[in-house]
């Protein structure tokens, strides 16, 4: 374990490098239907935009885990995402504690952490149209 103050925030991180915000794997009650996994660097720009549009998915958000993996943001990514964390118990926020240079160690981390049987990858910067997970698990 790691222990590192960010903004007045102790957050451990585990063996693995990683800190799941507010254990919410401990609190999850039943896989959902799909997840879909963001690799988060620096996006504040459109990070909004971009769950937002996860958020009002045709399927019900309530059928979506969303995993949101941010790689060491330096810009305001991290309270933005602190924000959504906090409205909505089916969005996910892993905090790298160093940072990647690839969305690829991200991606697989939401691998490792999903329930689902059907994954979908969203980068930050893109959003879904409101059909665009159901289009995948059917």
């Amino acid at each position: 374990m790691f222990k590192v103050r960010k903004k007045n925030r102790l957050i451990t991180y585990n063996s693995l490098g990683y800190h799941i915000v507010d254990n919410k794997l401990e609190n999850r009650r039943k896989p959902s239907k799909v997840t879909v996994i963001t690799p988060v660097y620096n996006s504040e720009k459109h990070l909004r935009k971009t769950i937002d549009s996860v958020i009002n998915q045709s399927i019900g958000f309530e059928n979506i885990e969303y995993i949101l993996i941010d790689d060491c943001s330096t810009d305001s990514s991290r309270d933005i995402l602190l924000d959504y964390s906090s409205k909505f118990d089916n969005i996910i926020v892993v905090f790298l504690k160093c940072n990647t240079g690839t969305p690829g160690k991200p991606r697989n981390i939401g691998i490792h952490l999903s329930t689902s049987k059907y994954i979908t990858f969203l980068d930050a910067d893109d959003w879904l149209e409101p059909t665009g997970v159901n289009a995948k698990i059917k």
